[in-house]
């Protein structure tokens, strides 16, 4: 194990002991509020050419144990100005590539209230994408060791540098909010063929929600334009075009494989609800892309848990799926064979079909700490894969089992 990497186990583990004690972060100022949240997970998947993981952003482990993917560490203040000035940020320490001080902040941003309808903030947020938005790296909010791979894992980040705009308004013995936003986003994204990062400039978006004590339901869209100037791509649509001067007839039209200045949409919703020990969510997304190989996509999970005092039992299915057949290269002349295969293989980078069973339990051993396992059995159709990185992207169908433990904490 690296020194980086033992050094922040250290960090995790002394982080999570201290929660077992700590009564809450006293800052002796009624303006500042320090909260923290973490998680120490520990991971085994059988894959043997599959790299398991949870989100684009990560390198993956597999046929063996890991605690790089499941562990984190963030901490979240807050500094009130006044009764309607706040600010607010996020730091997240966890072990990905190319992670840098920018990234690790996940939210800075200023808020104004004026009244208790309307706000408005500028910086880093969320951009409330997922039921879970506000909180998804922390571990101890939610049910499950991990988010479902398959709805979470395509987007490797759900925050914006913008503007949002929010409404409150009371409704039928709940709350409705809306909220538009807009800005700039980046996605980072790892391959073991070499990391990227797609710019969404502008990216923009809409949020309808509705709760109350028992339901929370929400409904969310956003479309971003892909300004990516060096993509790498650029030079296989040139090397595409060249080809069919000197003999490869059609092959410009193979292409163009870029994404540079093509638009991005993503419509979401979900339901959640809790009750009577029950604890039941579920979300549906759409992914659509004006890109010739970026497929469009449809992703989903249901889960369903029931409570039995501290203990919390739970089955979860998840899927993510390319709305169109495996696009295929055409066979290329002599000469051409190698051109074919990497144009081939880059087709298939965003084919998805995958999906899971997940059987876990959550036990909540303490105010702020609770302990979970959770299997998961992931089937994997032929070159479907996006998500766990392979090389080559097997041919057949196959399935891979990981076993997920985790402590939660929060102090």
């Amino acid at each position: 194990m690296p020194i980086i990497n033992r050094l922040q186990f250290v960090m995790y583990l002394f982080a999570a002991l201290w929660s077992l004690t700590a009564n809450a972060f006293e800052t002796g100022s009624d303006k500042l509020r320090i909260n923290g949240y973490g998680t120490l997970g520990l991971a085994h998947t059988n894959s043997k050419d599959a790299y398991y993981r949870l989100n684009l952003d990560q390198e993956g482990f597999r046929d063996g144990y890991d605690l790089k993917n499941l562990s984190n560490l963030g901490l979240q203040i807050n500094y009130f100005f006044s009764d309607t000035l706040e600010f607010n940020t996020q730091l997240l320490l966890k072990d990905v590539p190319d992670y840098s001080a920018n990234r690790a902040f996940k939210t800075a941003f200023l808020k104004y209230q004026p009244n208790s309808q309307f706000d408005i903030s500028l910086g880093r947020m969320t951009n409330d994408a997922y039921l879970l938005s506000d909180y998804k790296d922390v571990g101890f909010a939610r049910l499950w060791a991990h988010v479902p791979v398959e709805f979470y894992g395509p987007v490797s980040t759900d925050g914006y540098d913008g503007i949002r705009l929010q409404y409150h308004q009371p409704f039928n013995d709940g709350v409705f909010s809306t909220s538009v936003w807009g800005g700039t986003t980046k996605y980072p994204l790892y391959s073991r063929n070499g990391s990227a990062s797609v710019k969404l400039q502008p990216n923009m978006g809409l949020i309808l929600r509705w709760e109350d004590q028992t339901w929370l339901f929400r409904l969310f869209y956003s479309q971003g334009k892909i300004n990516s100037p060096n993509d790498r791509l650029k030079a296989l649509d040139k090397a595409l075009i060249q080809a069919e001067q000197f003999g490869w007839n059609g092959a410009s039209s193979i292409g163009p494989f870029t994404y540079d200045d093509t638009w991005l949409r993503y419509l979401s919703a979900g339901v959640s609800y809790e009750r009577d020990g029950w604890v039941i969510s579920t979300e549906l997304s759409y992914a659509k892309s004006d890109s010739t190989y970026n497929d469009d996509a449809l992703s989903g999970y249901l889960s369903i848990g029931h409570r039995f005092d501290s203990v919390t039992p739970f089955i979860m299915l998840s899927q993510t799926k390319s709305l169109s057949n495996r696009e295929k290269v055409d066979a290329a002349p002599a000469g051409f064979d190698s051109l074919q295969q990497i144009a081939q293989v880059v087709a298939d980078l965003t084919y998805r079909d995958q999906h899971s069973l997940s059987l876990g339990a959550r036990w909540d051993i303490m105010q702020k700490v609770s302990l979970k396992a959770q299997w998961d059995r992931t089937w994997i159709g032929a070159y479907g894969g996006v998500l766990f990185e392979s090389q080559p992207n097997p041919s057949q169908d196959h399935s891979i089992d990981t076993v997920s433990i985790t402590m939660d904490f929060i102090f």
